[in-house]
């Protein structure tokens, strides 16, 4: 049905960050984590806010996954897939980061911007026929691993982040040659670092694909251990690239004319003065305004906290790797050099 009628999808499955103590439970008379308040014979009625639906409001629909935490209570227990202007529904968006449609002042946010909201179920009537689960905690628990929903998510994912430290190593390159910086060893150290970034996350997504198999749905899947690698290296080097970002750039981030100030009267004063060794001054401005929008606009420092927290709390990550990665044989390996 998405596919024929070329639907558009937010989703949402995490919960209000209410307390994030390990023992807390939240108090069923104080809704605050959606859950169902009743059945109909019309469908559920939820009741309750969910994060972090991006591009939500403007979506056709929003898909909403099981969210940890509450399983202990069958009313938090259900996935539900529902148009997006269902009665009830809401959804309350934070400040726009669009501070400009000017591609040149703006060159990402301009372009790229996508709304974070709150969900909010106010009384929302879900339909039976758009309910997929409800009140199966096995199904709960085990259908991200059953569907292998992590890896597929995993392997989509990787690209993103590879793509986008080709595109962060392009523009440290392009400024390092703009302002002729590029014999400095700490500088070609630098991008040293964005290529190993790059180079690291290519390699991790080549290797799950290379030891992919078949499921016991006879589905072809990516390998697991290397996507959780990278999805636990990457958002601890990312702020690293974004920094080094700032570091070539240096002042040069700070003072960014605007386009209009170029097609003013003092335009010959910042021609001559901001002008590069290898670019004009527009040129120069236009790389730098680039950068600065990648890594000290309001749009950027949410790219960067979004790739910090992606997947989940990094710690948590950390733990998940070494819960599940199969380190038996290297045991085996001291085991049977020491005897």
């Amino acid at each position: 049905m998405a596919m024929e009628n070329d639907l558009s999808f937010t989703h949402t499955f995490i919960n209000p960050q209410v307390n994030r103590s390990i023992g807390y439970y939240e108090d069923s008379d104080k809704i605050i984590a959606a859950k169902v308040i009743r059945e109909t014979s019309d469908g559920i009625i939820v009741k309750g806010a969910r994060l972090l639906a991006t591009q939500g409001g403007i979506t056709d629909e929003v898909l909403v996954l099981p969210s940890g935490g509450n399983f202990i209570e069958d009313a938090y227990v259900y996935a539900f897939s529902i148009p997006s202007n269902t009665p009830g529904l809401k959804f309350i968006c934070r400040e726009s980061f669009v501070n400009g449609e000017s591609h040149f002042d703006y060159p990402l946010t301009s372009k790229f911007e996508e709304m974070d909201s709150i969900v909010v179920f106010d009384d929302v009537l879900v339909p039976w026929e758009r309910v997929f689960l409800y009140k199966n905690l096995d199904i709960a628990c085990n259908m991200f691993s059953e569907t292998k929903f992590n890896t597929m998510l995993l392997y989509q994912a990787i690209t993103r982040m590879i793509v986008k430290t080709e595109f962060i190593l392009g523009l440290a390159e392009t400024i390092v040659h703009s302002i002729n910086i590029i014999e400095y060893q700490h500088v070609k150290d630098k991008l040293s670092e964005i290529i190993s970034t790059l180079e690291i996350m290519k390699s991790l997504h080549l290797s799950s694909r290379v030891h992919s198999s078949l499921d016991h749905f006879n589905t072809m899947v990516p390998d697991y251990k290397p996507l959780n690698v990278a999805i636990y290296y990457y958002p601890r080097i990312y702020p690293r690239l974004i920094e080094i970002i700032q570091l070539l750039g240096g002042s040069g981030m700070i003072l960014l004319p605007t386009k209009e100030q170029f097609q003013s009267t003092i335009s010959s004063y910042l021609d001559n003065y901001l002008q590069a060794t290898n670019v004009n001054a527009t040129d120069r401005v236009k790389i730098f305004r680039l950068a600065w929008d990648l890594c000290m606009s309001s749009f950027g420092t949410r790219q960067t906290q979004f790739e910090r927290f992606f997947f989940g709390d990094p710690v948590r990550m950390g733990m998940g790797l070494y819960n599940s990665y199969p380190k038996e044989s290297y045991v085996k390996m001291i085991n049977d050099f020491l005897s």
